[in-house]
């Protein structure tokens, strides 16, 4: 019972070992780069609005104002640019869930009725159209 109780105060001041020091410098060092990729992606200076996957209007972060979205003729939304941040106001949707949020806030906004996705890219990134064919074989 003596050997017990010793054993136990030598151990009683260890808070961890070496590998435990090791694992969490690591996570340490993935969390910095995370929190410092996530952080530069949202330094963009334009806005794209996707709609069914296709980019249809960018706008610059930098334009204050109102943007109407449209489609064949037919209104969206409007999309509201004010300080560097946009926000949708006077969507189409039924519920309106999409006029929730602000785009610096989430990083983007999705209006699911309405097919619309809005992030924000920087200006030199180059417009990717796609046709819709994935794979071509021969």
């Amino acid at each position: 019972m003596r050997r017990l109780k010793t054993r136990y105060k030598e151990n009683q001041w260890v808070l961890f070992k070496k590998r435990d020091v090791f694992i969490y410098a690591l996570l340490c060092f993935f969390l910095i780069v995370a929190i410092y990729y996530g952080y530069n992606s949202l330094n963009g200076s334009m806005i794209e609005v996707r709609i069914n996957g296709s980019i249809h209007y960018r706008f610059s972060l930098e334009e204050d104002g109102i943007k109407k979205i449209e489609t064949n003729g037919k209104k969206l939304m409007e999309l509201l640019i004010d300080q560097g941040d946009a926000k949708i106001i006077n969507s189409q949707c039924p519920l309106h869930l999409c006029e929730r949020g602000s785009l610096k806030q989430s990083g983007v906004l999705v209006c699911v009725p309405q097919k619309v996705i809005i992030t924000i890219a920087n200006q030199n990134d180059p417009v990717q159209n796609s046709d819709g064919i994935d794979l071509i074989t021969g």
